[in-house]
């Protein structure tokens, strides 16, 4: 890992996971930061009263992983809007986290259950963020203009 994340969840790679080529497919790294993001949003919010919708997320892969290998994926929160946020990710190994496999990154709107359009992120749902990250979270970049609403 570049540097220690608020939030980690492991994974053993099963043999689903694997493709023709005998190494994860890179479709299934989606499937992790996935994982990793759930687990975080249960420990920062067990009980939920909002949706999040998935508008983008990419990965770059660096290392390919293994049947067997466990992946240990960080992830924290880099930047908050006014109704979406980001999540960063990264994968390792889990018995050695200086081998990175896999970074990326993924961006949510938050979205009412009763309404149905996006929310505004109140701060309460900031509180529960800076609980998990050590810190309040950042506002989007300067150079990046938050395309949902910050």
């Amino acid at each position: 890992m570049t540097e220690p994340f608020p939030h980690y969840s492991e994974m053993k790679v099963r043999w689903r996971d694997i493709d023709v080529l005998g190494h994860v497919n890179n479709a299934v790294y989606f499937t992790y930061f996935e994982t990793a993001r759930v687990e975080y949003m249960e420990r920062a919010f067990p009980r939920r009263d909002f949706d999040l919708h998935l508008v983008s997320a990419s990965c770059e892969f660096l290392l390919p992983l293994h049947r067997g290998d466990v992946a240990r994926v960080g992830v924290r929160v880099p930047w908050v809007g006014r109704t979406s946020f980001a999540f960063a990710y990264e994968i390792c190994l889990a018995d050695d986290p200086d081998r990175l496999v896999a970074r990326g990154t993924s961006v949510q709107v938050v979205f009412d259950r009763g309404g149905g359009g996006k929310r505004t992120i109140k701060p309460d749902w900031l509180a529960a963020v800076a609980q998990v990250e050590g810190r309040p979270p950042p506002k989007p970049p300067q150079t990046r203009r938050d395309p949902h609403g910050a």
